[in-house]
């Protein structure tokens, strides 16, 4: 009994084969393909809709055609985490790119946390990166509270922003956006 393989580069994840080939000894041969797994790929993605206890961490995520174990973010005040939330919006059977999220309570005003996506499939376990956001700071009772949004139609020039501001039965003298290439 003999084998061989024939191995055809990537195009895209998941989309790589491999060729079995058993030849017994009287010359008869049968072949069968079989999907070679991609381990997952991730991105780590900016925290969203941030407010003074709450945020909303994301990722965009990638299975590779291997099988879903688990996903989910680590996060925590310093790069030792010591937090973990699991992942919503992900579809264990889909191979191609997928957002995922988690929302996060309970968070301290002012304080600054950082977070990365891990997941793990059959093929191996990938983290997304470091990254961190910034509660916002308490504000005195009854004042208006804010949340910035995720931006939304980015160009290379223009970008749409989103936030909520509830004025707390108060009337507004002024509502803007800040921003800027630094935080």
């Amino acid at each position: 009994l003999s084998g061989s393989h024939t191995y055809s580069g990537p195009d895209q994840p998941g989309d790589d084969e491999a060729t079995i080939t058993v030849v017994d000894n009287g010359g008869s041969r049968a072949q069968q393909s079989v999907a070679v797994p991609y381990p997952p790929q991730t991105t780590t993605l900016a925290a969203s809709s941030v407010g003074q206890s709450t945020a909303t961490l994301n990722a965009n995520v990638n299975l590779g055609g291997s099988q879903f174990q688990q996903c989910y973010f680590e996060w925590g005040t310093t790069t030792q985490y010591n937090h973990q939330a699991t992942c919503t919006g992900l579809d264990p059977n889909q191979a191609a790119n997928q957002s995922v999220s988690a929302g996060l309570s309970g968070l301290t005003p002012d304080e600054t946390y950082h977070f990365q996506v891990v997941v793990t499939t059959s093929a191996g376990t990938v983290v997304g990166g470091d990254l961190s956001f910034k509660t916002l700071a308490a504000v005195a009772t009854g004042a208006p509270t804010v949340i910035t949004g995720a931006a939304d139609d980015l160009s290379s020039m223009t970008a749409v922003l989103h936030g909520q501001v509830n004025p707390n039965g108060h009337t507004l003298s002024d509502c803007y956006f800040e921003w800027g290439t630094t935080s």
